[in-house]
């Protein structure tokens, strides 16, 4: 009976053989960036969410139908090939996104006296693989002015005003500095500045500064990728 899969390694339970994990955990996180005021504390932001992972707990027996020293191999390769594929327990695909390996975790138990491994246990850690983000399906109610933001190659911040509004419509790298969110390069990245309304605090450069509080340092992004 098969359990799941990642790719082409099978999990399966039969009379002749056990091949399955257990102890499976799952860990997803939310990523939140804080404001720091004067004299005051600071305001929360919720920026998006970090990568899940999972680790799966596999016990390799021979007495089970399994060869413990071939299936560790087999790990191995996919883990120093970047092999990324999706998950599947009970016949669902786990999460949005594929699976890469990035730890394995060995403890060989048993040993014959010739060095043939018995038994022994593997702990297998899994992130998202994710490329780019899902792209949502545009309503047709959007306003004229997203509209044109969206045909644009390059949106110019021009129009924009301190205090005023500035509509994200696509994810873009929040940038340090405003020369920084020009050039394109950044030697510290504010994070990701996710589709939505933000308040403009600042412009320079032709760059635009974002925030989702009023009146608070944000995030400076290039508008020509806004698109």
């Amino acid at each position: 009976m098969s359990v799941g899969s990642f790719g082409k390694i099978t999990f399966a339970v039969s009379s002749k053989k056990v091949y399955s994990f257990g102890n499976m955990k799952r860990t997803r996180t939310a990523e939140w960036k804080e404001h720091e005021r004067y004299n005051n504390k600071p305001v929360s932001e919720f920026t998006g969410t970090g990568l899940e992972t999972i680790t799966l707990d596999i016990q390799l027996d021979v007495g089970l139908g399994v060869k413990p020293r071939a299936e560790i191999e087999k790990w191995g390769d996919l883990l120093e090939s970047g092999h990324h594929d999706i998950l599947v327990i009970g016949g669902k695909q786990v999460g949005k996104y594929e699976w890469k390996i990035v730890n394995i975790s060995e403890d060989w138990k048993n040993l014959l006296n010739q060095g043939e491994l018995l038994t022994a246990d593997i702990s297998i850690t899994l992130s998202e693989y994710v490329t780019d983000a899902p792209k949502k399906k545009e309503s047709s109610t959007k306003t004229s002015k997203t509209k044109k933001l969206l045909s644009n190659k390059k949106v110019s911040a021009s129009s924009l005003k301190v205090g005023g509004t500035y509509k994200v419509v696509t994810h873009l790298t929040g940038y340090y500095t405003s020369m920084e969110a020009k050039n394109l390069k950044a030697t510290n990245r504010t994070g990701k500045v996710y589709p939505g309304t933000y308040y403009v605090f600042n412009l320079a450069n032709g760059m635009v500064n974002v925030t989702k509080v009023k009146g608070s340092p944000g995030s400076w992004i290039n508008p020509g990728k806004n698109k």
